[in-house]
C-alpha cells in the first residue's frame, strides 16, 4: 500500500475513502491475531464474557437457530443466481465425499467455516476451545449445530456453484476457488477477523457489545450499498439481483 502504483490504482478504481481503509483493517488483522485475553483488565473481561453469554442465551442449543441459516440460500441466490446455486446443492447431495474434499482442498475458509460462523459464534470458539473443563466443552459444542447448518447446507453449496459459475466464465481453478471463497463471505458472512467491518471490530469490548449478532445485517447493508452503486451505474439487473432476496424475506414476514 505504500507503493505508488498499487495506492495510486486503488485510489482510481474504488476511492481514496477505500485507501485509507486498508491499513486500519490490517493493523487490526495482525492486534487480532497476537491478542493475549489475559491482558484484559477486569470490567473488560467481565462484559466479554457477558457478550458470549448473552449470545450462547440467544443462539447455543437451539433448533431454531440452525434452521433460520437456510435462509441464507436466497443471499447467496442474489449474488451467483439461482441456477447455480441448486447446482451446487445437487453436486454435494450427489458426491457429498468427494465434494467435500474438492472444496476443503482449495479453501481452507471453508475448511474453518464451522467456528466462524459469524463473529459471536467466532469469539466464543476463542474463549472456551482450548479449555478442558466439562462446562467449557459443552459451551462449544452449543455452537456446533449453527456451524454444521451453516456449512453444509448453504456455504458448500454456494461455494459449489460459485465456482462452477466462475469456470463457465473463463476463470482458472484457483481464481474460481477465490470467487467461490469471496461470494461465501459476501453473501453469508464471516466471523474472520480479516472479514468484520470497522463497527464489528473495535478494541474496546464495550463497543463489540452494540454489535451482538450484527454479521448478518452488515451483509444485508452492504447488498444494499451496491445495489445502490449499481442503480446510480445503470446496471439494473444487479440491483433486482442482491436486493430481490432481501425484500422477498421482508415480504414473507409482513404477509398474512
Amino acid at each position: 500500500i505504500n507503493n505508488p502504483r498499487i495506492s495510486g490504482a486503488i485510489k482510481l478504481k474504488l476511492g481514496p475513502e477505500y485507501h485509507k481503509q486498508i491499513r486500519p483493517w490490517l493493523q487490526r488483522v495482525v492486534n487480532s491475531a497476537s491478542t493475549d485475553l489475559r491482558g484484559l483488565n477486569y470490567a473488560e473481561k467481565f462484559i466479554r464474557a457477558a457478550r458470549v453469554n448473552m449470545s450462547l442465551v440467544a443462539m447455543g442449543f437451539r433448533a431454531s437457530t440452525a434452521i433460520a441459516q437456510l435462509g441464507g440460500l436466497n443471499q447467496s441466490a442474489g449474488r451467483i443466481g439461482a441456477r447455480y446455486v441448486v447446482l451446487g446443492m445437487k453436486t454435494l447431495l450427489r458426491d457429498r465425499g468427494d465434494a467435500l474434499k474438492f472444496v476443503f482442498d482449495r479453501s481452507p475458509e471453508m475448511e474453518r467455516r464451522n467456528g466462524e460462523v459469524n463473529r459471536d459464534v467466532a469469539d466464543a470458539m476463542k474463549l472456551f476451545r482450548n479449555k478442558a473443563g466439562v462446562i467449557d466443552k459443552a459451551r462449544v459444542w452449543a455452537f456446533w449445530h449453527i456451524g454444521m447448518m451453516d456449512r453444509y447446507a448453504v456455504a458448500v453449496p454456494t461455494w459449489l456453484g460459485a465456482h462452477a459459475k466462475a469456470i463457465e466464465d473463463g476463470m482458472t481453478d484457483k481464481e474460481a476457488s477465490f470467487y467461490a471463497d469471496k461470494m461465501v463471505r459476501t453473501s453469508q458472512g464471516s466471523g474472520a477477523e480479516k472479514d468484520l467491518s470497522n463497527w464489528q471490530s473495535p478494541t474496546s469490548e464495550l463497543m463489540r457489545s452494540l454489535t451482538l449478532f450484527y454479521t448478518i445485517f452488515n451483509v444485508q447493508l452492504n447488498a444494499q450499498w451496491e445495489s445502490a452503486r449499481a442503480v446510480k451505474k445503470g446496471n439494473y439487473m444487479k440491483a433486482v439481483a442482491l436486493t430481490g432476496w432481501f425484500f422477498w424475506r421482508k415480504a414473507r414476514r409482513v404477509a398474512p
